[in-house]
């Protein structure tokens, strides 16, 4: 490799390194200045010190340019440029303007480099051809501080600068470089040393950051290796105060001391929070409880289910001579899911329209209830009127008065009574429909959902959380560092000298465009199965609250079916009794005879009794049933809520069974379906009642970790709000270390800006400069 190749790269690495992005302020009256000082050092002499200077305007030039320079001449067109009383005077129609000059002002910061071969100092140029171990120390040392009076003391400030430094070493001259102060960076034929030094920042910070972190800043840095026949090599170093001139990384001093307030805030909040979780967790731990009864009951189901899956095993064989029954079965499945598609969509606007009138229902079955009541109140009052009638048998004439009422009252009764019990009879038959279809329709979703948790875990299994995202970035950025450095070598690439290495450099930056290219494209593949597993997330969790609302309203139709029958049993018992008092009544009043009239009172009063019982029955019966219709209201509700799911789990259904006729021709081996589903799906069923067992024991694991999250989360509020008393109500007193910091920081911005320039600057222009030293 050759030094001006060589040359590029350190350059091209240095820039890299401390990120020269030359900003300047947008203000349309003020000229950009960027300046660039070119050092020459040979042993411990500076040799040469000149200065390129680039004028960017968004107008013609025409200024007075302040400068110490010395044998100026325009970069264009090489001619001299005069100046007077220290400034250049500039009266251009153009909007760039390049010149260079010599200059004599001494340099900011001082690099000093030693050289030690096995343990003795020795010069660069008498390492040519040795062999042994060397070991470089560069040091730096800044000259540019001022006396500062803060926080009432008297302190030495240090204008800010960086020093960015690189070496090149041949692998076949050096090798086991070691070193805690660098990085190092392999090309394949050469190691690359770089490194970062702060001269003065250090002794800015004393008595202010821990001695962990001023470690980070340094101002001398070594390294040790091997040499081989050594060849010299040249030190390039790149020293700016730039980074420091945006003010923006200031203020946010400010916004740390706002942060600690809203922190010191935020943590009583946080406190108050971590009391409700407390409460909360208490109810998530009585929920788990609960739980593990759950659990329980649903693994002794699972081991009834692996018990009748010996069964199918065990009466398999007899199946074969039915597989062309099971076949035009199959097609009938089929052709019934459609139908049952169609009719789920009429269902589900006919649970609508029952939802909509199911408050009605409650309402009715609210006035049957107190209807009930007022007929056990009135039955009551009947049975009294019976018993006075049985002691005053001698008012005769009062009573058979009374009889035609008594008698139209009592079979009016007896009637209304009859058709409430057939009013009873076809709603039963008609819930107990319901109960069944429902019962048919949980079992189908709860085979849907375990199917579609087996989906969803397979997805999630394919998505990784691979982020392609922080590779794009960091190949664009190295591209447009790159870009930068072309550039500048551009504009210095008058004789062509320089092409060769800048299209390498444009090679090299394509290469890492197309790099980052390609890692986009799989970014985005990488983007649909994140979408993919998403939409099946939604979908599970749909399917979830579907087979939830399914099992509410079987459980809920099973105890309305329930207590309704015990209802109409009770209401037919009664119904029987009083028409039984009502013939005797009707007999016993027929004829004339006051003791067959006395008998039959007798008889009412007997006969009442009985129907003040069957009242009661009935008011009970009612009340029960008003219950139920609640119940059924809520049921209906839920069921109305999930008809949408229930509509597109049929449509499912009716698309697997398709799939599933399609498929029904493997039948005919019948001997491979033993062997390949019904063996298979059993052990399933097993594995499914050890998981279960598993789960029962878990459940009981789970308990006992939520009794101890229970008892922990107790005990971490009870730390936080130790933590807050002791930490963040402290942390309110260390921000007077703040204060100081922020005073430093705002002197340094003021020496950042005061130190702009070598040459000299004022108020028209906003200036930038560096200094690239190369030390032989």
């Amino acid at each position: 490799m050759n030094k001006k190749f060589q040359k590029i790269v350190a350059l091209s690495l240095l820039f890299s390194m401390i990120i020269v992005n030359i900003s300047f302020a947008e203000e349309n009256n003020v000229i950009k200045k960027s300046e660039t000082v070119y050092v020459t050092v040979d042993g411990d002499e500076i040799k040469d010190k000149t200065v390129s200077v680039w004028l960017n305007s968004a107008k013609n030039i025409k200024v007075k340019d302040k400068s110490n320079l010395k044998e100026v001449k325009n970069l264009k067109t090489d001619e001299k440029v005069l100046g007077k009383n220290g400034y250049l005077n500039w009266n251009e129609d153009k909007k760039d303007i390049y010149y260079q000059g010599k200059t004599d002002k001494n340099l900011p910061v001082e690099l000093t480099v030693k050289y030690y071969l096995d343990n003795k100092e020795i010069k660069n140029s008498e390492l040519e051809g040795k062999t042994g171990h060397l070991k470089i120390v560069l040091s730096s040392k800044n000259n540019r501080y001022e006396t500062k009076n803060i926080n009432g003391k008297n302190k030495e400030v240090y204008s800010p600068y960086i020093v960015a430094t690189a070496m090149i070493f041949s692998d076949d001259k050096v090798s086991d470089i070691k070193s805690d102060d660098v990085k190092i960076v392999k090309d394949g034929k050469n190691q690359i040393v770089t490194s970062i030094l702060t001269p003065g920042l250090k002794q800015n910070f004393e008595d202010i950051l821990k001695e962990k972190d001023l470690k980070l800043f340094k101002d001398t840095i070594s390294l040790e290796m091997e040499i081989k026949n050594y060849k010299p090599i040249e030190i390039y170093s790149v020293i700016t105060n730039e980074l420091f001139q945006e003010k923006k990384n200031i203020d946010s001093l400010d916004k740390l001391k706002d942060g600690i307030k809203q922190l010191e805030d935020n943590s009583q909040k946080l406190f108050d929070a971590s009391v409700k979780l407390t409460e909360g967790q208490d109810k998530l731990n009585n929920g788990i409880g609960q739980m593990q009864t759950g659990v329980k009951k649903l693994y002794s189901g699972t081991e009834k289910l692996s018990d009748s899956m010996k069964t199918i095993k065990s009466k398999f064989d007899s199946l074969e001579p039915k597989v062309g029954v099971i076949q035009k079965y199959i097609s009938e499945m089929y052709e019934g899911s459609v139908k049952l598609f169609n009719g789920v969509n009429i269902y589900t606007g006919a649970v609508g329209e029952i939802n909509k009138n199911v408050e009605k229902i409650q309402y009715g079955a609210t006035q049957l209830d107190k209807g009930s009541s007022d007929l056990d109140n009135g039955v009551g009052k009947l049975k009294y009127a019976t018993e006075k009638m049985k002691v005053g048998t001698k008012k005769l004439d009062n009573i058979i008065a009374q009889k035609d009422e008594l008698l139209n009252k009592s079979s009016q009764l007896s009637k209304g009574l009859t058709n409430l019990g057939n009013s009873y009879g076809t709603l039963l038959s008609g819930i107990e429909q319901i109960s069944k279809k429902s019962t048919e329709l949980k079992n189908s979703t709860q085979e849907f959902n375990s199917k579609l948790h087996q989906v969803e875990n397979s997805i999630k299994n394919l998505n990784s959380n691979i982020s392609l995202e922080n590779d794009i970035k960091n190949l664009e950025a190295k591209a447009n560092n790159i870009q930068k450095v072309i550039n500048d070598l551009s504009s210095k690439n008058k004789d062509g000298s320089l092409t060769s290495e800048i299209s390498i450099l444009n090679k090299t930056k394509n290469d890492l465009l197309n790099e980052s290219k390609t890692l986009r494209s799989k970014q985005s593949a990488l983007a649909k199965v994140n979408t993919l597993g998403q939409t099946m997330s939604k979908l599970v969790t749909n399917s979830d609250m579907l087979l939830k609302g399914n099992t509410d309203l079987s459980n809920a139709l099973s105890n309305v079916y329930t207590k309704m029958n015990e209802t109409k049993s009770q209401l037919e018992k009664s119904s029987l009794e009083l028409n039984k008092g009502l013939s005797k009544i009707t007999e016993s009043l027929k004829g004339d005879d006051l003791n067959i009239l006395k008998s039959s009172i007798e008889q009412l009063d007997g006969a009442t009794g009985k129907i003040k019982t069957g009242t009661e029955s009935l008011k009970s019966a009612t009340n029960q049933n008003k219950v139920a219709m609640g119940m059924l209201q809520s049921a209906m509700s839920k069921l109305d809520e999930n008809s949408n799911s229930l509509k597109n789990g049929s449509g499912q259904l009716s698309k697997g069974l398709r799939e599933f006729k399609s498929q029904s021709g493997i039948l005919n081996s019948l001997s491979q379906v033993k062997e390949k589903a019904v063996i298979p799906f059993s052990n399933a069923i097993n594995s499914i009642n050890e998981g279960v067992k598993k789960m029962d024991s878990s459940t009981d694991q789970l308990k006992e970790g939520s009794d101890k999250l229970t008892s922990s989360q107790k005990e971490f509020s009870s730390k936080l709000g130790e933590f807050k008393q002791k930490g963040i109500d402290e942390l309110e007193n260390k921000t007077k270390n703040i204060n100081t910091f922020k005073d430093i920081i705002d002197v340094m911005f003021g020496m950042s800006k005061q130190n702009a320039s070598l040459t000299g600057t004022d108020d028209n222009f906003d200036t930038k400069s560096r200094i690239i030293e190369k030390i032989k």
